[in-house]
């Protein structure tokens, strides 16, 4: 990476896998003052906090968490919805299940790797100390990531007061489609069934 790196991830575990990867960004970070930006979920990463952010602050590395559980009061300060303390807690109670499972790293503005991988040691291989969990990614590069760093901002920001996430549904370019909630899936589902 040269100017930016962007992930987003459903869990990330603070174990060793975690923490080579907070040092390789942080290492990045002071060599190229690289902008990086983290967002997990508050579900999938309920310890998320403390002395990790501060030290990701630190280095100039900006962390945010998605839909904090609403007792998990240390990501608080962190959340990704901009509201007033008591909305904001409204909002976590109301949306407790509203989860964000996408994973995506996007490098520079022209390279991804999408799929199912998380930070966590467990997929490692039995060799390194994990429990072979398979996952799988893709890297993608050389074609418009638009759609991908839209869905990536949009998670970031989490505006809520934008009209209903604009219906998130776009296949932008027919490359990428974003299935963000329960009706764009099952929209997708039958428009492949329909196709096959």
């Amino acid at each position: 990476a040269k100017h930016s790196i962007d992930i987003e991830v459903y869990i990330f575990s603070q174990d060793n896998l975690g923490k080579k990867i907070i040092n390789s960004l942080i290492a990045a970070q002071k060599k190229n003052k690289i902008k990086i930006r983290l967002l997990v979920d508050g579900a999938g990463s309920p310890f998320w906090g403390g002395k990790l952010v501060r030290k990701l602050e630190k280095y100039g590395i900006k962390t945010k968490v998605f839909n904090p559980l609403p007792w998990q009061v240390w990501q608080w300060r962190i959340t990704s919805t901009k509201l007033p303390i008591l909305l904001s807690i409204y909002h976590m109670f109301m949306k407790i299940n509203c989860r964000n499972h996408r994973k995506s790293i996007i490098i520079d503005d022209k390279i991804a790797y999408i799929g199912s991988l998380n930070v966590d040691q467990r997929h490692l291989s039995q060799r390194n100390g994990g429990q072979n969990w398979r996952d799988t990614a893709v890297r993608i590069s050389g074609c418009n990531l638009d759609s991908i760093k839209q869905a990536y901002n949009k998670a970031w920001e989490q505006n809520i007061w934008q009209s209903r996430i604009e219906k998130i549904v776009t296949s932008i370019n027919n490359k990428f489609r974003l299935n963000n909630n329960v009706r764009r899936r099952f929209q997708l589902y039958r428009n492949l069934l329909k196709r096959m």
